[in-house]
């Protein structure tokens, strides 16, 4: 695996505000750098806030946080079940995993866990 790339852009002048008013002149895009992970088949969840972009992929049982300054791997985490969703919480230290299992064409309950990425 492993063919696919994932790569961070760096973005300014860009807001919430009317566009119609926006010298398209103060607005850039640039490419960042590129991930440095071979995981990148069948992304399923991409979240960026604060630096970090984090990851899971489909019917994988982990997750991971890479820096969007270098591309580099920064924390991962392994859950007994597949990660159907992970979100950056509103602090700096964790994020919410949300796990499930398939039984056949039944899913079981998913299961809720707090991942402090700190640690």
């Amino acid at each position: 695996g492993g063919a696919r790339k994932l790569w961070a852009f760096k973005f300014s002048g860009f807001k919430d505000t009317d566009d119609s008013k926006k010298n398209i002149s103060d607005c850039s895009l640039e490419k960042g750098p590129r991930l440095t992970d071979t995981d990148l088949e069948h992304v399923q969840s991409v979240q960026v806030r604060r630096g970090l972009i984090v990851i899971s992929r489909r019917d994988v049982p982990r997750c991971k946080i890479f820096q969007t300054s270098t591309g580099q791997e920064q924390s991962k985490a392994k859950f007994k079940a597949p990660v159907k969703r992970v979100q950056f919480t509103f602090d700096t230290q964790n994020c919410v995993v949300c796990t499930q299992k398939q039984d056949g064409k039944k899913a079981k309950p998913p299961g809720m866990h707090l991942w402090n990425y700190k640690k």
